[in-house]
């Protein structure tokens, strides 16, 4: 099987894994949402929430299994599976060691660590309660980064083998036990429900680290109490160390100032923003991130070797993928949100109000979508290099373009409409990563030619006009629909509506596509194969 055969064949794999994964979230923040609509408990718990969720994206979808898998190859390569086991043993237990020292201290510190992501304005308004609610929240979820420390560390052993089935099962069964706790205890008081939530969190995760246990042993691994802090393979990784926690820091910057300058938009906004980035993750992490995994050891590998040729193939191939599939996700959710956000989660304690809010929030942060999935594919590209700062400076740079228009269009929003000032922070969001997207673009561009992704304008420029007539087609014919329906309020019939016109969308898309030659039947075919 070649290389790109390879590719696909992963991502096929870890996309359906995953797409099971995110329907499952989605059918969790839709129970969630039920209970509490958007109010500042659901405030409270998507704040206390942001670290071990920032965890999973920068841990477990990238960052940490994307410098190990290299590391791992090369130890396998020149010193055999016995020293590559070992390796991997001795980073595991030097890595438990070092993240429960840091569980420890990120308990004791559980309220600071809530004020600085966004529960300063409970302080500042004089809510001693729902402050030490968030700090207690906080407390019982943030050994959470222990555990998907320690997973991602496994994943990128797994992935570097091959091997991705059991990492991508990790977080369906995660939703699994959020759900069933939530529904088990759907009928107790707010507070007692946020608490069911944070300990069905914790289970879950423990569960995800043992899942990944059964397919290592099968493979050869056993554990051993290894300790060797100058062992060549945890020494290399130490030394990349620092770029994953200048990563983390600059995600960390953002989130937390966005979910403090939102906690001051006004109750709710923090949800909005929130639910919205949850939907905005869904195309992310259900083909990017998928691709991005199957795609780094695949560009280790031909790095290493110098083939430039195939280098030049394999990122044609990923980015006229990311680009046929980001367009139109991104014009699909500005179009659509409205429905979709009113379909998934406007029941219960839920309101119209909150639906209208996540979907501005969805409209803005869609924006930026097409630059969050071309950074999956560039990003792999600069850690097979073993390169890990510079996407780190460029994303320090978005990072601080991202600071400054947040504050500004949250200010001008303010100013003219201020129950939509939550608008400006998405939109800020968007622009910081379009710019940091344009920078490792530009970084690679100038290290491998600007052929390394092929007539690149030409794919963009075409996908984008596709996306762009699917869109007017999908708007048009949603409202025409709902004026022959006379606007369905039901569930039921608005939900078919809504499938209906993505499903229409979709096939608009293929169309417009093929006519302009962005994909042939053939390389559909094989697609449809793996």
């Amino acid at each position: 099987m070649g290389r790109r055969s390879q590719v696909v064949s992963a991502t096929g794999l870890i996309s359906s894994l995953t797409f099971a994964s995110r329907i499952l979230g989605v059918v969790r923040d839709s129970v969630v949402a039920a209970h509490l609509g958007a109010t500042r408990y659901n405030d409270i718990f998507q704040i206390a929430f942001a670290i071990p969720n920032l965890a999973r994206r920068v841990l477990g979808e990238g960052a940490l299994s994307a410098f190990i898998v290299p590391i791992i190859t090369g130890i396998r390569r020149k010193e055999g599976e016995a020293a590559a086991w070992r390796s991997t043993c001795n980073a595991f237990n030097l890595f438990a060691a070092i993240t429960l020292a840091l569980a420890i201290v990120g308990c004791l510190f559980a309220k600071p660590l809530f004020f600085l992501y966004g529960g300063a304005r409970f302080q500042f308004a004089d809510q001693p309660a729902l402050f030490a609610l968030g700090g207690s929240l906080t407390r019982i979820m943030f050994p959470y980064l222990m555990f998907l420390a320690l997973v991602a560390l496994l994943m990128g052993v797994l992935h570097s083998l091959n091997h991705f089935f059991a990492p991508a099962l990790g977080s369906i069964v995660i939703n699994i036990v959020v759900i069933a706790a939530a529904l088990l205890f759907f009928k107790v008081e707010d507070r007692q429900f946020l608490y069911v939530l944070a300990v069905a969190v914790m289970i879950g995760a423990v569960i995800r680290l043992l899942l990944l246990f059964p397919p290592l042993i099968r493979r050869g691994f056993r554990w051993r109490p290894i300790f060797d802090w100058r062992e060549k393979g945890f020494r290399e990784l130490a030394s990349k160390l620092p770029a994953a926690f200048y990563g983390t820091a600059i995600a960390q910057i953002n989130i937390a100032i966005t979910l403090n300058l939102a906690n001051w938009c006004g109750e709710g906004s923090v949800t909005y923003l929130q639910y919205s980035q949850r939907l905005i993750q869904l195309p992310l992490a259900l083909f990017a991130a998928a691709l991005s995994t199957a795609l780094l050891p695949q560009l280790s590998a031909v790095v290493a070797a110098g083939d430039r040729r195939e280098l030049r193939d394999l990122m044609t191939f990923a980015f006229r993928a990311i680009a046929l599939a980001f367009f139109p996700a991104a014009i699909g959710l500005m179009v659509l949100g409205p429905p979709i956000v009113q379909v998934l989660f406007q029941r219960g304690a839920w309101e119209e109000a909150a639906t209208k809010g996540t979907a501005l929030a969805l409209l803005c942060y869609a924006i930026g979508l097409v630059a969050l999935g071309a950074q999956r594919i560039f990003i792999p590209l600069y850690y097979a290099q073993k390169d890990m700062m510079t996407p780190v400076k460029y994303g320090a740079a978005a990072m601080v373009v991202n600071i400054v228009l947040a504050v500004a269009l949250m200010l001008i929003v303010r100013a003219y409409w201020p129950p939509l000032a939550f608008a400006g922070l998405a939109l800020a969001s968007s622009l910081s990563a379009s710019l940091n997207g344009w920078l490792l673009w530009r970084g690679l561009t100038r290290r491998f030619g600007r052929d390394l992704a092929g007539p690149a304008g030409s794919i963009l420029l075409r996908a984008l006009l596709c996306a762009a007539f699917m869109g007017v087609v999908c708007s048009l014919g949603f409202h025409a629909s709902e004026r022959a329906l006379h606007h369905p309020t039901g569930t039921a019939v608005l939900f078919a509506l809504t499938v209906a016109w993505v499903v229409a969308g979709v096939a608009v898309y293929a169309i417009a596509t093929r006519a302009v030659a962005l994909w042939d039947r053939q390389a559909l075919a094989r697609l449809l194969r793996r």
